[in-house]
Formats: C-alpha cells, structure tokens, sequence
C-alpha cells in the first residue's frame, strides 16, 4: 500500500506539473497577443494587399508584411499617433491620402494614376524610393518632413505631376529628377541634387546642385508692395518673408510704366527666414500719374523685378497751375511767383533742355514757348516739383 500511495502521488505531481507548464505558456500568448492588439492598431485587419474604401491607421504601428496597393474608391489616413510600417516592402497609392502621422517605407513610394497625398503639419515620410506618375501629387504642408534617398517626378507621362514644398524635402544620397511634365512648387526648404527637365516655380530655401532647367528658386519671397500719396511725397512700403544672397533693392519709376529709371536704393539683408519690412519715400515724385517698381538684386549680380505699382500724385496746397497740357505750342504757368530760373524744362531721361525754350513773364504769368521741341513727352521742373508735360 505504501508503494501504492507513493506511487499515486508522484503521477499527481506530474499532472500538476504538466498543468502549471500550460497555464504559463497559455498567460504569454495571451499577453503578447493583447499587446499586439495595443501597439498594432488597423482598421484593415490583417493589411490586404488590395486597398479599398476607408481605411484608418488609428495608433501604434501596423506592419502589413506585403507589398500594398492602395485603391482610387477610398481614403486613407494615417492620425497623428499612429506609424504605417512598410518595412522593405513596396507602397502604391492611387486616390487620396492623407499624413498626419509617419509613413516610413524603405522600398519604393509610387504616387500614381489620381493619387493625391498629403504630409500634413506633424506628418512624415520616410522612404527609400519616391516617384510620382499618372498625374500624382505630394503636398507637403507647413511643418511637415519628408526624406527620401531618390526622387522621380513624372515616371509616367504626358500627364502633370506635381511636388508642392511648403514643408521640408530632404532627397539623399540620391537625387532628384523632374521630367519633362513635373512641376515643382512651394516656399519651404528643399534639400537635393536636382536634374530639371520639367517646370519650377519655388520659392523657398534650396540647397544642393542642380543641371538642366534648374528650378527658379525666388532670392527673394516678397510678401506685399504698395504706393501712394503721403503729404507732399509718394511712400513705398514692401516686406518679405524670406531672402537669399540679397545684396540690395532699386527703386524704380516711371512716367509711361514702360521705360523705368532708378531713383534710389535699400540695401537688403542678405540671407534671412524673418520677415523683413522696407521703406522709401519719393520726396521729388511727378505730377499726375507714376509708376513705381521694385528691382532686386542679388550680390552676384542677378536681379528680378516685382510687380508695378502705380500713384496718382496731386500737389497739396499749389499755389499755381500749368495748362494747357496737352499743348500744341505754349505752356501758361498761372500764379507762380517764384523765380523764372527755378523753371527748367527736361527730357525723361533728365536732359536738360532749358535752353531750346522761350521764356516770357508777364505779371503773374510765365509762357513756355516749346515750339522748337518735338512732339513727345517732356518732364516740367518748377522749384523742386516735377510734372509730366505733353506736347502735340
């Protein structure tokens, strides 16, 4: 009996051994599932490799483990705290998309056929291979990364392909390539070796080297200019958001708003990301209608020119008149009781021409007699009033 019941309890206790063991293994499958759950959050369970309708990246990081094609019929959005893990597999996205969290895909990126995605501010992409086709777009936003070790802009054409740089795009150790029907767009930071074959119109800070049609990439992001009448002169006021190699500004004017001459200048601040805020004033500006300008020059010489601004500029408090203007011959000066030496008579390139005139005065009269000048437009100087003078 002894052995017996010796016997009975050691099979007992390998039972209860063999029971212990299960339950253990069973309690970390469980918690490692639960976990899974916690940290691999899809709404798309098991990640197909067909994309279609609303799909939602929601928390933690889903790792689908496959190459993925996500459909034109749907949206996807990746929120904020969320990681769409794509490992060394490939992502093909057709239709919308949204970023707000992290993307981050070692193997190939391809934007295709209506494929619209977007790096929201916060959002990031980090990628191996990018390139774009089938009149894809990336827009990245204010505030938002997106790095990749090669670039293609338009590997599909004729259709327009564009990358719109409001963020950051860092392209490395690779480069860039812009086809024939891409577009780069934006005033934020784009760093990459660029081979341009497409259009470029960005205006933010670039950095890097670049062959063919290189990207028009503004020295200068002007933010406003504007021009008008302040007491006896003409303000110009105008800010930037950003400069690059700004070594100064010419202001410009002009009677006609076709041929322009410098009336003074502003150094710029060279290279700056803060706005920057200019002024001049006009204290000689023409009567009636002006144009003004603004010509920006970098310190190698290259220049640009804004947008034309134009003043109607009418003496406050003048204590004579001009007419008739136009003229066919003589110009009465009524009132003016200065003296007959302060009024010249210029070309509009500043010639003085004076002397081909005939000056009479009579009481509060001064008669211009221009019949010895040519048909034209001619600049009237009295004191240090300039008027734009027409003869017929």
């Amino acid at each position: 009996m002894s052995e017996l019941r010796n016997t009975s309890k050691f099979k007992n206790g390998i039972i209860l051994t063999i029971f212990d063991t299960f339950m253990k293994n069973a309690m970390k499958i469980f918690s490692s599932s639960l976990l899974l759950l916690l940290t691999s959050t899809c709404a798309f369970a098991q990640c197909p490799p067909s994309w279609v309708g609303v799909q939602n990246v929601t928390t933690g990081t889903c790792q689908p483990g496959a190459n993925i094609t996500k459909q034109d019929d749907g949206l996807l959005t990746i929120d904020a705290d969320a990681i769409l893990d794509m490992e060394g597999n490939n992502l093909t996205i057709r239709g919308p998309v949204t970023i707000n969290g992290t993307l981050s895909i070692s193997g190939t990126l391809t934007i295709g056929r209506s494929g619209v995605v977007i790096v929201a501010s916060g959002g990031s992409i980090s990628a191996g291979y990018i390139r774009t086709g089938g009149d894809g777009s990336l827009d990245i936003r204010a505030g938002a990364v997106v790095t990749a070790t090669s670039f293609l802009n338009d590997f599909a054409g004729p259709a327009i392909n564009s990358v719109n740089i409001n963020g950051t795009l860092t392209v490395t150790p690779g480069a860039f390539t812009n086809a024939s029907d891409g577009y780069i767009t934006g005033s934020g930071t784009f760093n990459a070796d660029v081979t341009d074959n497409g259009d470029s119109i960005f205006g933010g800070t670039y950095s890097g080297t670049c062959t063919g049609t290189c990207p028009s990439v503004l020295p200068v992001v002007l933010i406003d200019f504007t021009a008008s009448q302040k007491s006896n002169e003409v303000e110009l006021l105008w800010s930037t958001a950003s400069e690059l190699n700004n070594d100064y500004f010419s202001i410009e004017r002009s009677l006609d708003g076709l041929t322009f001459y410098s009336i003074g200048t502003l150094s710029g601040v060279g290279t700056s990301n803060q706005v920057t805020n200019y002024s001049f004033q006009d204290k000689s500006p023409l009567q009636g209608m002006s144009f003004y300008r603004l010509k920006q020059i970098d310190f190698d010489g290259e220049f640009e020119h804004f947008n034309t601004k134009s003043v109607l500029f009418e003496t406050l408090g003048n204590p004579y008149s001009v007419y008739p203007n136009p003229t066919f011959d003589v110009l009465t000066i009524e009132g003016y009781l200065g003296k007959s030496e302060n009024i010249k008579l210029m070309s509009l390139e500043g010639q003085n021409l004076t002397n081909l005139v005939e000056y009479r005065t009579d009481a509060s009269l001064v008669l211009v007699n221009l019949r010895n000048l040519p048909v034209g437009i001619y600049l009237l100087r009295i004191d240090d009033k300039i008027q734009k003078i027409s003869k017929q």
